[in-house]
């Protein structure tokens, strides 16, 4: 039945069963008016360095930190989804965090959720089922409110989350997202990333918009098509169409800070990631503009971008 479960909820903690070169970490984004920040609990089971961790990104100031801890540490629950790694405790409920550098208590509540159903469980839909993919992506939050404290510090403001579990990251890949729009219960993400399958390769990509409750999904898996890429040092544009909608995405690119990534479950690859990006959708029902909004305090990560196709200037 948990198996079951993992499936479904890809939240929970996945790789129960796998004992080297394999990692799994979870996203944690939080942003108010004063804060912009996000925490990426996390297990590397590498051969050569097993051990748990907490990367910490601080998005206004554009530092990062990461703290490690013996795998012993890191603990989870199969009965509703929790993670502890030592006395740090993250779930859908809420994040208790003292690293010391930075101490976080807050609580989460009105979520609204990415899920699947079907033989399009997860954010993965069919892919969930393929056993032997470098890497899997889990969208699990699009939005929330968070209150709590930072730093004993009054927190209010807006929530995100989601997951990667595998073995290593792509060699090219996109991604962006923003829940800080004009009103609460605006959110959107896009990922897009070359993805190694069967020998081969082909771009794969994520994109989700919600909108007062409401999520519109497009997805390599759901028929949808990648119409226009283009990143150069200062801005991204990605264009994602169906037979009804077009999803029109502009990013401007900022200065970051270096997370570590992946490799072989290793975590000795380097990423930089902003949360100080600005981010332009547009939504497109019949060719009629449904939605526009700019979102700020918007994540960002781009990797070998000319590997993603197509492209048109």
């Amino acid at each position: 039945m948990h198996a079951l479960r993992k499936l479904y909820e890809p939240e929970f903690y996945q790789g129960s069963s796998r004992l080297s070169q394999y990692f799994e970490g979870w996203y944690y984004k939080v942003v108010s008016a004063k804060h912009a920040f996000a925490l990426i609990p996390g297990v590397s089971r590498s051969p050569s360095d097993p051990h748990a961790f907490i990367q910490f990104i601080d998005g206004i100031a554009g530092v990062s930190s990461y703290h490690r801890f013996p795998l012993s540490d890191f603990s989870y629950s199969t009965d509703e989804f929790s993670i502890a790694i030592g006395e740090n405790r993250f779930s859908l409920h809420e994040i208790v965090v003292d690293l010391g550098s930075v101490t976080v208590d807050a609580r989460l509540s009105e979520a609204t959720l990415w899920r699947g159903s079907g033989f399009q469980p997860g954010t993965m839909g069919w892919y969930s089922f393929v056993p032997f993919m470098q890497c899997k992506h889990g969208i699990i939050v699009m939005d929330a409110a968070v209150q709590g404290t930072v730093d004993d510090q009054p927190l209010e403001g807006r929530f995100y989350m989601e997951k990667d579990y595998g073995r290593s990251f792509p060699n090219a890949w996109i991604w962006l997202q923003s829940n800080s729009f004009a009103r609460n219960g605006i959110s959107v993400t896009c990922s897009v990333a070359n993805v190694p399958f069967v020998g081969g390769a082909f771009t794969g990509f994520l994109a989700g918009l919600s909108i007062a409750g409401e999520l519109l999904k497009f997805t390599t898996y759901t028929g949808s098509r990648i119409e226009r890429i283009d990143a150069d040092e200062t801005a991204v544009d990605v264009i994602i169409c169906d037979r009804r909608r077009r999803l029109s995405i502009h990013a401007e690119r900022e200065a970051g800070a270096e997370l570590r990534a992946p490799q072989l479950g290793e975590m000795r690859g380097r990423v930089v990631e902003t949360i100080q990006s600005r981010v332009e959708a547009e939504l497109f029902v019949d060719s009629e503009l449904v939605f526009r909004g700019t979102g700020g305090s918007a994540g960002l990560e781009v990797v070998n971008p000319d590997l993603l196709l197509p492209r048109r200037r």
